[in-house]
């Protein structure tokens, strides 16, 4: 219950507020750190050793992500949205940690279901505190278009995304998973928006992009083995 609060209930109730607030460009910027405080958590609070290689590759697809938005770079200056995306960080990097914590217990598709569960009951039940009742149904269901979006974003991009990332999470690092995660999602934004909405290729998408993609493969290597484990083997 606890991982299902922090995704997808508080996590998209600050991500939602605090995009609103900032600039496209700044919330892309503050929401790519996620993996960079999964890696401080697990070094500082699990005192799990990170090598440095590694680190370093997590930074470049950081670094990667504030150099794909320089050319488009505005800034609100609103402090509180600032906060709530700071917030929405916080809560994926809880959510990351705890899917890893409890993933040996759980299968990814139960623990997706319960997400779900948790999720339907918290914004249902938002809506109708906030007075809309079920008035969003109701146009969706007006809306061919808006309804079709709205079972992919549900079932594609929200059941079987979660599923998948999920499973990722149980079967590698926890910040290893949230890097390429959220370095595959910053990447399909940037070719979807040339490809479908014709924006322009600029030298920043391009270099961002190399820089994303090289920062994911070098964080995606196996660990190496030290000398003696592997001759024992």
């Amino acid at each position: 219950l606890l991982l299902s609060l922090a995704q997808p209930c508080l996590y998209a109730t600050f991500e939602i507020y605090g995009i609103d607030l900032t600039t496209a460009s700044e919330s892309a910027i503050l929401l790519s750190i996620v993996p960079i405080v999964v890696t401080l958590v697990y070094a500082i609070g699990f005192r799990e050793k990170i090598r440095l290689s590694l680190a370093a590759f997590i930074l470049l697809s950081f670094a990667g992500v504030i150099v794909t938005v320089l050319g488009d770079v505005a800034t609100s200056g609103k402090v509180l949205g600032y906060l709530l995306l700071m917030m929405a960080v916080a809560c994926a990097s809880a959510y990351t940690v705890l899917s890893k914590e409890i993933s040996g217990r759980f299968t990814s598709i139960e623990i997706t279901f319960i997400m779900t569960l948790c999720g339907f009951i918290f914004f249902n039940g938002s809506s109708l505190l906030m007075g809309h009742g079920l008035e969003g149904y109701r146009i969706a269901l007006r809306e061919p278009e808006l309804l079709a979006a709205l079972v992919f974003l549900g079932v594609v991009c929200s059941v079987f995304a979660f599923i998948a990332y999920n499973q990722l999470i149980g079967k590698v690092p926890a910040y290893k998973a949230s890097t390429v995660s959220l370095s595959v999602l910053t990447v399909t934004g940037v070719i979807a928006g040339i490809l479908l909405r014709a924006e322009p290729v600029t030298i920043y998408k391009i270099a961002g992009l190399v820089m994303i993609l090289t920062g994911v493969v070098g964080a995606s290597r196996p660990e190496e083995l030290p000398a003696a484990q592997t001759g024992k083997e």
